[in-house]
């Protein structure tokens, strides 16, 4: 009978345990790897871009010049170069410096490799940002971020904001000052008030470009790894990602300094398991 009874409460404790392990939601690497393949694409990270000046501008950084003439080797892009002499006032008299003008336009190729029209849109949060703005997630779309309101419906919208008009008019004319000798202990650019300009003034006046936003590289997770479950105070994860770069373009070699196949380790991917959702990536 004791052998029995012994028995048993083993059993139930064996059984016990196992429920509550069972209790505990694990996170497999390939369930941790396809979530962030989705939340690296919902928020644009699986896709690189480079925003380059396209025109003719003053660039007088050697590196970024040497960029652009390995963009022309890879017939990215068509490049040339001006030397401009530029006159700088010193304490001592008048010293002179050169400077360089360079006009670049895409080829063929390269307008290939321009950002889709969706992404066109976003070009100026990317240059604010360094990032594209999400794709809202099924929490954000509950709450309806999207929806317009017209304000013409309402009384309040008639109203201005300047309550008297001498205060409109203030505004519209308000001029910032600024200190002309800002800068003087280092030098200071002389513009050419004669009739003959110089060759700089003539450069900068004709200066003219656009920014353009051309693809670079897409990165994919092969694998998630060194994945740590915490079971208090919540359920949460911590995992390692291995990402391989593809289709990088030659923007993104010389760029982003990536090639195709080449790897990196994104450490510390959080994860957090929620009722409802299961496993989601918290960052």
């Amino acid at each position: 009978m004791k052998k029995t009874l012994t028995l048993l409460v083993a059993v139930m404790v064996t059984l016990c345990v196992t429920s509550c392990c069972k209790s505990y939601p694990t996170l497999p690497a390939s369930k941790a790897k396809t979530l962030a393949q989705k939340e690296m694409a919902r928020t644009h990270a699986n896709k690189g871009y480079v925003s380059m000046s396209i025109g003719y501008y003053e660039c007088n950084n050697a590196d970024t010049r040497y960029a652009l003439r390995q963009l022309a080797a890879c017939e990215m892009i068509t490049y040339s170069c001006q030397r401009v002499p530029k006159y700088i006032r010193r304490y001592w008299g008048t010293d002179t410096v050169t400077t360089y003008f360079v006009t670049t336009a895409l080829t063929e190729k390269g307008e290939k490799l321009l950002a889709d029209t969706l992404h066109k849109s976003l070009v100026n949060k990317l240059l604010k940002r360094s990032e594209f703005e999400p794709w809202p997630t099924a929490d954000e779309k509950d709450l309806k971020r999207d929806k317009e309101i017209d304000m013409s419906k309402f009384p309040e919208s008639s109203v201005e904001y300047a309550e008297f008009p001498e205060d409109k008019v203030a505004a519209a004319t308000e001029e910032i000052s600024f200190d002309d000798n800002y800068g003087i202990d280092e030098g200071f650019y002389a513009p050419d008030v004669s009739n003959d300009r110089s060759p700089y003034d003539i450069a900068k006046q004709k200066e003219k470009y656009d920014e353009v936003l051309v693809k670079a590289f897409m990165a994919k997770v092969v694998k998630a790894r060194n994945i740590e479950v915490s079971v208090s105070p919540t359920f949460t994860a911590e995992a390692e990602l291995v990402l391989e770069f593809i289709n990088v373009t030659p923007f993104g070699r010389i760029f982003h300094h990536v090639y195709n196949g080449q790897r990196a380790v994104k450490e510390d991917v959080d994860y957090v398991y929620y009722q409802d959702k299961k496993w989601t990536v918290k960052n």
